[in-house]
């Protein structure tokens, strides 16, 4: 981080803390030893360059140590990975909403918004970062594009502003590029780019983080999901991150996730409940504390018809089988000519009228209407007088129907 902002911060936090101490001197006490702890962090282990960190985005990622490049299949995956995007199937929104070690001076929001189409999907999010004195703000479109099930790719158009009181404001953009693989049903394949374009902010010109991470999602089961993310920073030394999701039953998933650089440990579950989504993480650094976020999402559609879950063991071609043998046995059975087999137009629903060969459910209703109206046939002729039905047709229906049973 550049040392000019990091002085900025530190100044802005400062009047904060002071202003804090003179109204509560309780909450001051509280709070002063993790202010201190972050800001040695900060100097410790940050080199010199501009802000905008990669902050975690989503309870949900979060949850699983933030590994989340190869799974990417809900709103977080703009800005994790975009090409994830194209894999959503209906409109979702999301909002999360985080402020590490409960100093509110840390606090961020996002939220972000996915179109699916059936060429290109879209996706529109903001991240909004600290506060009155010192605020980041990011502004991002998503485009993403799938090749037939297996192969994903998508971008972000980012527009970046820092504000600081006193010292004016700046802007720049930048761009994303992410890619998802699919070569078999069960696994999926990740890699993300960000700051591809090596986009610099203010000035100074003072570089903003590159960063590089490639991801996997195995199901092994269609209740549980396990995932890696390999993610560098091209400032700091390479990290791992883990992740386990377990459905434990239809509303409710349970995470927990693992990462090195800096050790830290995580867990969360997710609530479903018809349209929306509750998500919550929890995680802990080893001297700063616990750190709660949240996520609300709402997506308005219908799930698809069959899914992984209704087919675990199938790959995508067998799934595409399964529901054509579905159609098939739900399909009605016409008679065939020469069978002997009649059915009695008097009693007969629209369902079974529609077996009779060349009626159709229009034509079905309507002589369920005209039996309504009139009463029960008492000829077989009386048939023609219902419109549609003449003399040619007739002549072809007449071995499938009778008038009593």
């Amino acid at each position: 981080m550049n040392i000019k902002i990091i002085l900025c911060q530190y100044l802005v936090l400062s009047l904060t803390i002071t202003r804090q101490y003179l109204t509560s001197p309780g909450s001051y006490c509280k709070n002063f030893f993790r202010y201190c702890l972050f800001f040695m962090t900060l100097f410790s282990f940050h080199p010199c360059r501009a802000s905008f960190e990669n902050l975690s985005v989503g309870a949900r990622p979060i949850a699983l140590g933030g590994a989340f490049v190869g799974l990417a299949d809900n709103a977080d995956a703009i800005f994790i990975n975009p090409a994830g995007i194209g894999r959503i199937d209906n409109l979702d929104i999301s909002i999360f909403h985080a402020r590490p070690y409960g100093i509110k001076e840390l606090a961020y929001s996002t939220c972000g918004l996915v179109y699916p189409n059936r060429y290109l999907s879209f996706g529109t999010a903001i991240q909004s970062y600290g506060y009155d004195d010192y605020r980041e703000t990011n502004f991002i479109i998503a485009l993403s594009r799938g090749f037939s099930k297996w192969i994903y790719y998508g971008m972000n158009i980012c527009y970046m502003t820092l504000q600081i009181k006193g010292y004016g404001s700046a802007g720049c953009v930048s761009l994303d590029m992410g890619v998802l693989l699919r070569p078999i049903s069960n696994l999926s394949v990740g890699v993300f780019a960000r700051n591809i374009s090596r986009s610099t902010i203010g000035r100074d010109e003072e570089k903003l983080p590159q960063i590089y991470s490639t991801g996997l999602c195995l199901q092994p089961c269609h209740q549980m999901s396990l995932t890696l993310d390999v993610y560098k920073d091209v400032s700091f030394p390479l990290e791992y991150r883990y992740g386990i999701e377990y459905k434990l039953i239809k509303y409710l998933d349970l995470r927990v996730g693992i990462a090195n650089n800096p050790a830290r440990f995580s867990s969360g579950f997710g609530l479903y409940m018809k349209k929306f989504r509750f998500d919550y993480a929890l995680y802990t650094h080893r001297d700063l504390g616990l750190s709660h976020q949240f996520s609300i999402s709402f997506s308005p559609g219908k799930p698809r018809t069959f899914t992984k879950d209704e087919f675990p063991d199938l790959t995508a071609e067998r799934i595409k089988i399964a529901e054509k043998k579905v159609r098939k046995k739900d399909k009605i059975q016409k008679l065939k000519p020469g069978s002997g087999v009649t059915i009695n137009i008097n009693t007969a629903d629209s369902r079974t009228l529609q077996r009779i060969p060349y009626v159709g459910k229009k034509l079905a209703q309507a002589i369920i209407d005209y039996r309504n109206e009139y009463g029960a046939f008492h000829e077989l002729i009386e048939i023609k007088k219902i419109p549609g039905i003449g003399t040619k047709l007739y002549r072809k229906i007449k071995e499938f129907i009778r008038l009593k049973d």
